[in-house]
């Protein structure tokens, strides 16, 4: 496999919060003593170590979240940066320095560092997106936007392979003291996520990162009817299926099947009995679409 796809091998196993698997797909695939592996090496130091900490109760899960989604990033730059020859990208105080050092792996060693420990920006603001199982959920991949609403000020950014929303220069009054700013997610390719939190505000800080953890909207219920393939008149009585979940379509044909929130996903398989009639199976049914899924069924020949 050529670099690109072990780069999304990293990519899909970061999106789906396995950290360590990442970094094992890369470390396989780079050469002992490469600039590249002394980084990843300190990666898996500082993920060591947070999980430690969380362990021991030196740190919250809250705080262990920040320092877990910094690692994922400088992951994903890094691998990045392998799949294009390049060296680890990297802007701030460290970069003259660390470009001085490029091509060898002191220069790496302290890019990776700086990125990590280094502040942000005082006028910045990064928006970190999340399922809401935790931040190593990351649903929106190259995928939407997030929008920041304070009064009639308005900034947009879109989310990055991360899963993050990078915002520079934002206007003091988004941080002054009482300021309650809007975060709201947008243009997520036709798939309904929205903020979980209860009024999506939220006090800013400069230069500390916020964690919006997003779902999908619609996911509660599958509806729409049973007719006859031939005739096209409305079958009453057809079983519908969603996994355990079952209810009968009614004289007009029409059913709804309520999905309770430990059976909600993004994709269902809806399954339609009766008696005389072949049975019928839709896969890959997304329920936050909202539109009304016809049944055909055949007589049973």
């Amino acid at each position: 496999m050529d670099r690109s796809g072990i780069h999304l091998q990293v990519k899909q196993a970061v999106g789906r919060g396995r950290l360590v698997q990442a970094m094992d797909i890369l470390e396989n695939s780079l050469e002992e003593q490469s600039p590249y592996a002394d980084v990843l090496t300190i990666l898996r130091a500082r993920l060591s170590r947070v999980k430690q900490e969380e362990q021991l109760g030196a740190i919250s899960v809250q705080e262990a979240g920040p320092e877990r989604v910094r690692v994922q990033i400088a992951l994903l730059e890094l691998s990045a940066a392998w799949a294009e020859g390049k060296a680890v990208p990297r802007s701030g105080p460290a970069w003259p320095w660390a470009r001085i050092l490029a091509g060898t792996g002191l220069g790496l060693l302290l890019l990776a560092s700086a990125w990590l420990f280094w502040p942000a920006s005082s006028d910045s603001l990064t928006v970190f997106v999340h399922g809401k199982n935790g931040v190593r959920e990351l649903p929106l991949q190259n995928r939407g936007a997030v929008r920041l609403i304070y009064g009639q000020a308005v900034r947009a950014k879109g989310i990055n392979e991360a899963g993050q929303a990078v915002f520079n220069e934002i206007p003091a009054s988004f941080f002054s003291a009482g300021a309650q700013v809007r975060i709201e997610v947008e243009d997520t390719e036709g798939e309904p996520y929205y903020n979980l939190a209860e009024d999506s505000l939220y006090n800013l800080r400069p230069g500390q990162p916020v964690f919006v953890a997003v779902g999908l909207s619609g996911l509660d219920r599958l509806f729409g009817s049973v007719q006859d393939f031939e005739t096209g008149q409305p079958i009453a009585g057809a079983t519908v299926r969603v996994g355990a979940l079952h209810g009968h379509s009614d004289s007009t044909g029409w059913f709804s099947i309520s999905i309770p929130e430990a059976e909600q996903r993004q994709f269902q398989t809806l399954r339609v009995f009766k008696e005389g009639y072949t049975p019928w199976k839709a896969s890959r049914i997304p329920p936050q679409a909202q539109q009304e899924i016809e049944v055909m069924l055949k007589i049973e020949q």
